[in-house]
């Protein structure tokens, strides 16, 4: 599907996990998880190992990472976790001109496939866990407040404080899928507080996405996508025999429709974390800024841990208003049935 084809009829049918490729900040290669030979790899991998598609495909992956990180490799529990999480591995080895390479790894099971998501990681020690106000207060910012609004409002703010983001809203949704936006955190001279939105602005294939992946991160939203391409040629997409699924990619690109969406708000980087509770999406934080942003994988990750937090607290008040609601009703129930006596 192109911009030139995005509609509300094709947003619901889009196999946006089928969508082979991924955003250029990030580079991506797939192996054959019995043999670890490589079957996929993005365009870009040059920038990140030395070596392109061309070079690698076909190949086994410790003549690329070294025999000792493949070893590790196998090794590693890549079972999924519903929703998922970021579980980095970082790994070192010597490029094609013998030039020490340092990334960073996401690596899941794929139908078959090990898929590793390769990032450059970013300068040690990671700042974000050396923060005064992140280590000891946001914690108990967030589990004072009583009500959902209360809770609502200080994850927001503390969410911005971490990734710097422009804007940050909460959203709640109803049990038509439309959302409301209950809390709000920005610099900006508008809000979106109280606003609602309609089910269709998030279709039903994103929402599947948000369930399985806690976090979505968009650095730069008009970025040119990365194609992947197979082993057997051409690009690993939903025309193609054989294509990559990245139901599970952090780095996949983004869905055209969603572009749009973006840009009509006048959107640069996004930046969501789902709220889950009891299996279901709750809701969602929604981070937007207006010029293109990436943050470190370290805050990204702490974003996720503040997202989790939240949702638990949610689930929390929520099982407690419940509880004080039936209460309510069974003392309202035998205070009628006293007098009807």
């Amino acid at each position: 599907m192109t911009l030139d084809t995005v509609n509300l009829e094709t947003c619901d049918r889009e196999p946006i996990h089928l969508i082979g490729a991924v955003q250029p900040h990030g580079a991506l290669i797939a192996i054959d998880a019995d043999r670890f030979t490589v079957e996929f790899a993005s365009r870009n991998t040059a920038s990140f190992i030395g070596l392109g598609p061309e070079q690698i495909l076909g190949k086994d992956i410790a003549k690329l990472i070294g025999e000792a990180n493949a070893r590790h490799l196998r090794s590693l529990t890549l079972g999924r976790s519903t929703p998922d999480l970021l579980s980095p591995w970082f790994l070192s080895f010597p490029g094609p001109d013998g030039t020490r390479i340092d990334l960073e790894c996401l690596p899941h099971r794929s139908n078959g496939h090990i898929v590793l998501e390769l990032l450059h990681p970013e300068p040690a020690p990671a700042r974000v866990w050396e923060d005064e106000y992140l280590r000891r207060e946001f914690i108990s910012e967030l589990v004072t407040p009583g009500a959902l609004e209360d809770l609502a409002n200080a994850s927001a703010r503390i969410i911005r404080d971490v990734t710097g983001f422009d804007r940050v809203m909460i959203y709640r949704f109803a049990e038509d899928k439309h959302g409301e936006v209950i809390a709000e955190s920005t610099n900006r001279p508008d809000s979106f507080l109280g606003l609602h939105y309609p089910a269709s602005d998030i279709p039903d294939p994103a929402r599947r996405h948000f369930l399985l992946n806690v976090v979505r991160a968009i650095p730069d939203i008009n970025s040119e996508r990365v194609p992947i391409i197979s082993r057997k040629g051409g690009v690993a997409d939903a025309q193609s025999a054989s294509p990559l699924d990245l139901t599970f990619s952090k780095l996949r690109a983004v869905a055209p429709v969603h572009v749009e969406y973006l840009n009509n708000m006048g959107v640069a980087a996004s930046l969501s974390i789902s709220l889950v509770t009891n299996n279901q999406l709750w809701g969602l934080v929604a981070c937007h800024n207006y010029e293109p942003r990436e943050i470190s994988s370290s805050r990204l990750r702490f974003a996720e841990l503040l997202g989790g937090t939240t949702s638990a607290l949610l689930q929390s008040i929520e099982s407690t208003d419940q509880l004080q609601k039936s209460i309510t009703a069974e003392k309202t129930a035998f205070r009628i049935e006293q007098m009807a006596r």
